[in-house]
Order: structure tokens, then sequence, then C-alpha cells
């Protein structure tokens, strides 16, 4: 017998998911459903190979669903969306929008000086350091894959990167707290 789609057993008992999101703390019935709905595209679309954890002994996991649902709710679903205020300022009307572009634009600006910085400053660096950083930091490799792969001490490599580390916190110190502070 060919297996149940799980979108069709979770929406079997959509009430029961909309009682467990109101005990969360929401506090509509609309609110309920988005964050049921939610749910649904975590464990059906999102959750490839989900199947197996949420159905077992050919019955819903309901505590598997339970912490879904309350995970979505605690990332912060239940917090109010952002609204597109409009504030007067003397006679202007001025769009939070555009505010946010802006905001946006200088907080992208200062990204890109810091990642510029430290580019500038890996680019002086001795081959081997540049190395070293490019493939931890660029390749996304923990220090053990770095070591395992070119048979390169591990000790070595820590030392290498948190000497690296150092060098371009001390020099960007100041491009970091202008992009932190830019909001």
């Amino acid at each position: 017998m060919a297996r149940e789609k799980l979108i069709d057993r979770l929406a079997k008992e959509h009430n029961v998911w909309i009682k467990m999101a109101k005990s969360l703390g929401c506090g509509s019935d609309e609110q309920a459903n988005e964050l049921v709905q939610q749910m649904y595209l975590k464990l059906c679309i999102l959750g490839k190979n989900k199947y197996d954890a949420v159905i077992v002994n050919d019955q819903v996991n309901k505590m598997y669903v339970y912490n879904t649902i309350k995970n979505l709710f605690l990332d912060g679903f239940h917090l109010p969306s952002p609204k597109n205020h409009v504030e007067i300022m003397g006679t202007e009307l001025v769009s939070y929008d555009e505010d946010l572009e802006e905001i946006f634009e200088q907080k992208e600006s200062n990204f890109d000086n810091l990642i510029n910085e430290i580019e500038s400053i890996v680019t002086n660096w001795y081959w081997y350091d540049k190395k070293m950083w490019e493939i931890y930091f660029h390749k996304n490799m923990s220090m053990r894959e770095i070591s395992d792969q070119t048979k390169i001490s591990l000790k070595s490599i820590f030392d290498t990167l948190s000497y690296a580390k150092k060098e371009v916190k001390k020099r960007t110190e100041n491009l970091y707290k202008k992009y932190k502070d830019s909001k």
C-alpha cells in the first residue's frame, strides 16, 4: 500500500495543531492558523524526508509536531510584523520605507568598506597565511578538514589562523564598530 502524503496526514488533525498554536500564545485564530501553515511548510516542503520522523507506527507523532510549532513560535513568529508607518515632521510626510532604504544602503556601504579593508590586509600577508585564510573563510572548511586534506599539523593551522584573526580584528576595529553602529 502506498504511503499517504505527509501533508494529508497532518491536515487531518488541523484543529489539534490550531489548539497547540493557541496554547503557545497565538492571540487570534488567524495567527494560530498562520503558525500552523508555517509548520506545514517546514515539515512538508522545507524538511525533506521528515515522513519517518512525523509518522511513527502509522500515527502522527504529536510531540514532534508540537515541538516544530513551538520552535517556529519561539523563533519570532509571535512578534508583530513591522508596519509601514508614516510620520508627520513639520509639513512633510516621511515614509519609513525611504528611511529604511537609506539605512540599509549605509549599512551595506559600511559592510563593503569592512570587507575591502580585510581583503587589503590579507593581500599583504605571506602566501601561506593568505592561503590558510582563503581556505578557512572562503571555502568554509574547518581547521580539522584543512589539516586532513593538506597534511599540515592542526596546531600550525590553528596558530596561523589565530594570529590572522587577531591581526584583522586589531586593524579593522574602527570599521567594524562603524558597521555595527549603523542601524
